[in-house]
């Protein structure tokens, strides 16, 4: 006879495990044809190069920015955002035989990968459209690069198609030919970025900061309004001679800040820091860190220039609730960690991990409680531990430096005899609120001495 028959014990698991939102990774968006996926995670920036990036691409030179930190994250995501060709726009001019345009094409197909440097100086002077119809020649007619794309130019604009069964990695100027004329590179029909953000977010919503390549005006506004509805916190690095002039205020930085945008960052460049990711560095530097922690005020920015304002520029900058990386004392330092709104990062970053965590935590005691065949009981004593739950994410907040240890901090549910009887009947637990203070940091000190004889 088996034991069963006689004691039959019966163990259930009732602490199921709930997914966590992560306060970490960082996504950044980027045109590109690596890829067919809507996205891929990366946690090095030479497993980016392996996949087909070029090392000079904008998505490596951020992955590159994202872990340069000492405190970065775990991975990056790469999200793709959807185009048809690649365009290079030839500058309107003159140009003689001084002038030199150089770019370089990477390509592949299925057996083979091409990275070609393709040069253009002009014998005689030249206008944008002769330039642009040579260039074109000279790319269609480099012998590695003939099968693989097309080149055609109409009105000094070049454009780039990868032929069939190939696909173009890489098109841009190369950190080799500094001395060439600027030329642009753009991308044609790009899809609007808040339907990339949309089309990203279905496949993965594991991410927690917004970063893109474009410093459009009209993709900055788009992501920023994306992170404010949906929690996240959107970062950009942009040079705008608007932002500098304090008669100007409908500049971005200004636009942000008549937006009241909390979960938005921006970065003021210089002219010379242009193509630099600084809001990539930023986030290395606070990624790993204890969401409310720490300030990025005074934070080195490793492997980004910094800038080189006068102090009326920076004290517009400012002004306009922008940031700024300068040098101070000899040392790279970020100033001020500010939002849109005025108020600060790790504020903001702090707010929506106590936040979320603490909506976790109670959906986790409901769960429970339904596991184990029990409920929280509408009276005083249920409400209580609910207020437990509350009060131990509070003293979470208090252990890592994000809430003041005192004044302590207080929840002050209501009684369940005061509660309207139709929120009793619907089963719904009206507000319980508790007040608490943030730790702060201090970012600025004045001290007053006298000394005598």
């Amino acid at each position: 006879m088996e034991m069963e028959r006689i004691v039959d014990v019966q163990v259930s698991i009732a602490a199921r495990p709930i997914t966590q939102t992560g306060f970490e990774t960082p996504l950044f968006i980027a045109p590109h044809t690596v890829f067919d996926e809507r996205f891929r995670i990366y946690t090095s920036s030479q497993a980016a190069v392996e996949d087909g990036f070029d090392a000079e691409s904008d998505v490596v030179r951020a992955i590159t920015a994202f872990f340069s930190g000492n405190f970065a994250p775990a991975q990056v995501i790469i999200g793709t955002r959807q185009f048809e060709d690649y365009t290079i726009i030839i500058p309107t001019g003159s140009y003689d035989a001084t002038a030199k345009f150089a770019i370089k094409v990477v390509a592949k197909d299925s057996s083979s990968k091409v990275s070609e440097f393709v040069e253009y100086t002009p014998s005689v002077s030249e206008d944008q459209d002769a330039v642009a119809t040579a260039l074109a020649a000279a790319i269609e007619g480099d012998v590695a690069l003939g099968s693989l794309v097309s080149a055609s130019a109409v009105g000094g604009v070049i454009t780039v198609t990868a032929k069939t069964g190939a696909r173009i990695l890489y098109l841009g100027k190369s950190i080799q030919d500094e001395d060439a004329v600027d030329v642009v590179f753009e991308t044609t029909n790009m899809e609007d970025i808040a339907d990339t953000l949309t089309a990203i977010t279905q496949q993965t919503n594991d991410y927690f900061f917004i970063t893109s390549h474009s410093r459009s005006e009209v993709d900055i506004l788009q992501l920023a309004a994306y992170a404010e509805a949906n929690k996240k916190i959107y970062a950009v690095a942009t040079y705008d001679a608007d932002i500098l002039n304090p008669a100007v205020i409908d500049d971005i930085a200004s636009q942000l800040k008549d937006l009241q945008y909390e979960l938005t960052m921006l970065i003021a460049q210089d002219e010379n820091q242009v193509g630099e990711y600084h809001e990539c560095t930023a986030i290395g530097e606070m990624a790993a860190l204890q969401a409310g922690s720490s300030t990025l005020h005074g934070k080195t920015l490793q492997g980004v220039t910094v800038s080189k304002f006068s102090t009326t520029q920076e004290e517009t900058i400012l002004g306009k609730n922008a940031n700024i990386y300068t040098m101070i004392a000899g040392v790279g330092f970020f100033l001020d960690g500010k939002m849109s709104d005025g108020t600060f990062f790790d504020v903001q970053r702090g707010r929506l991990w106590l936040e979320t965590r603490m909506e976790e935590d109670i959906f986790l005691l409901i769960k429970q409680k339904a596991d184990l065949g029990m409920k929280i009981p509408y009276t005083d004593e249920g409400v209580g531990m609910v207020v437990t739950v509350m009060e131990r994410r509070l003293q979470n907040a208090v252990d890592v430096n994000f809430l003041a240890a005192t004044p302590r901090f207080k929840v002050k549910p209501p009684l369940v005899a005061n509660i309207p009887t139709i929120d009793k009947v619907n089963r719904f637990l009206p507000d319980i609120p508790f007040e608490a203070t943030l730790a702060g940091a201090i970012h600025r000190i004045k001290i007053k001495g006298i000394v005598t004889v």
